[in-house]
């Protein structure tokens, strides 16, 4: 049965909040790679929290699979299964190449908190030094609850706590780590670079686009109302992604919320003290990462 299940060979799997639906929106549109319909499948999932998984779950978001090279699919929260995960895809799912994409830990905790708040998960009143005052005091917790997953600013910023066994358990050719700073500043030869290790040709016509943005809303009902509507209509978006970007420019342009400047400054200084918190993490992944072999490691990295 196995055999007649449609597996994904390709699997974007972290971390959150570190561009990876922009790539997952760019990689989906080569003509070699068949992308899920669903970006987020969770299929994986229930094995971090001592579950069951049913591959048979990937049949329903690779229907639209014709002969296509590689099946993708990008599910941020899988590189926090950490070993239990990558078991399940190294037994379940032989061959499969993951990319990883890893962002500065502090500026990542901060794009979490705002993203919350704008899809309801936080209360939008709720202050950034509120926010990390509570992550410090559910401690541990935000990674054995799924119903505690907005809370995983901090300790899903140390990626040293989960890395070693994904690199223990795949090679270069099977695991690639990426850096969110590469792809924001470079796009274009983040894809190529990407491309490259999948070994598919280069489609200049493709390009990565801005998916994901974190912003707040100024009508809160509004908002409310988008959200549905994109989760509705995440299937035909992925197949007509120009329409998705017209419309979000529109009510981006309709309903954005800038924050005042006061409170910019205020988080810039909480953002300061949280790179020096994450700091002995950063040492210890930058270490793990090179000798895996990754050696053109970011500024936040070379602690």
């Amino acid at each position: 049965m196995m055999a007649s299940l449609k597996l994904p060979n390709l699997i974007i799997l972290g971390v959150t909040k570190a561009g990876t639906t922009s790539v997952f929106a760019a990689l989906a549109e080569h003509s070699d790679i068949c992308g899920s319909s669903t970006k987020e499948t969770y299929v994986l999932t229930p094995a971090r929290f001592g579950g069951v998984v049913e591959l048979e779950q990937y049949s329903k978001v690779f229907s639209h699979f014709g002969s296509e090279k590689y099946l993708m699919e990008s599910t941020p929260s899988y590189f926090y299964g950490s070993s239990t995960i990558a078991d399940v895809i190294a037994t379940q799912l032989p061959g499969a190449k993951l990319l990883l994409v890893l962002r500065e830990p502090a500026e990542r905790c901060y794009s979490l908190f705002r993203f919350n708040q704008s899809r309801h998960q936080l209360p939008t009143e709720m202050t950034f030094a509120e926010y990390l005052g509570q992550c410090r005091l559910l401690g541990e917790r935000p990674e054995q609850s799924r119903d505690l997953h907005p809370y995983r600013g901090l300790t899903g910023g140390r990626y040293s706590h989960y890395i070693e066994p994904w690199l223990g358990s795949f090679t270069n050719s099977g695991l690639r780590v990426a850096f969110f700073d590469d792809l924001r500043r470079d796009p274009t030869a983040f894809l190529r670079g990407t491309l490259e290790w999948l070994n598919l040709s280069q489609d200049a016509r493709i390009q990565i686009p801005t998916e994901n943005r974190t912003t707040l809303a100024r009508n809160s009902k509004l908002q409310s109302l988008a959200l549905k509507l994109n989760s509705r209509l995440e299937r035909p978006f992925r197949q007509h992604p120009a329409v998705k970007v017209r419309l979000r420019g529109a009510y981006y342009a309709l309903n954005r919320q800038r924050p005042s400047d006061a409170k910019c400054l205020a988080d810039n200084s909480l953002l300061d003290e949280l790179r020096l918190e994450f700091h002995d993490s950063n040492a210890a992944t930058a270490d793990s990462l090179m000798r895996y072999g990754v050696t053109n490691l970011p500024s936040w990295l070379c602690v």
